[in-house]
């Protein structure tokens, strides 16, 4: 993100280079269709300009099976909206939750096996019984 300028030099640095002009622009977003703040930083030259964000952004959600209930599926995408804006740690909070749910929603739940009582070993289950893909299992070993 832009940092703000210097009070003495009014300079705008942005990924290692300084430029001399911040522009906001009033535009459109080409997904949505919907008004959007295009902040462009250059050196007065069109020719050196930079688009250094857009509002609102614009994420790409990954497909989910039509099945999955309502309330994970809300959880799920307000996990991609995190992530998309760099919060990482809510995003993986509320990705474990949707993990978690997931699980729990197939029956896999430390009430129904103690042996299930930590998340890894709920994953393992899953992926013995087919429920989850060995390299999705193998990717949460990590």
């Amino acid at each position: 993100m832009r940092q703000a300028p210097s009070p003495l030099s009014g300079l705008y640095p942005y990924k290692g280079k300084t430029y001399k002009r911040l522009l906001n622009v009033f535009s459109q977003c080409a997904r949505c269709g919907h008004g959007g703040l295009a902040i462009i930083l250059d050196d007065g030259d069109p020719t050196t300009a930079v688009l250094e964000s857009f509002f609102p952004l614009s994420i790409e959600s990954v497909p989910i099976p039509k099945d999955v209930p309502d309330d994970i599926l809300k959880e799920f995408r307000e996990a991609e909206k995190c992530a998309s804006f760099g919060a990482n740690r809510a995003a993986s909070a509320l990705f474990r939750s949707v993990l978690e749910k997931t699980l729990k929603a197939n029956g896999y739940t430390k009430a129904n096996d103690r042996s299930l009582v930590d998340l890894q070993k709920r994953i393992h289950a899953a992926a013995g019984d087919g429920v989850i893909t060995e390299a999705r299992q193998k990717k949460s070993s990590r």
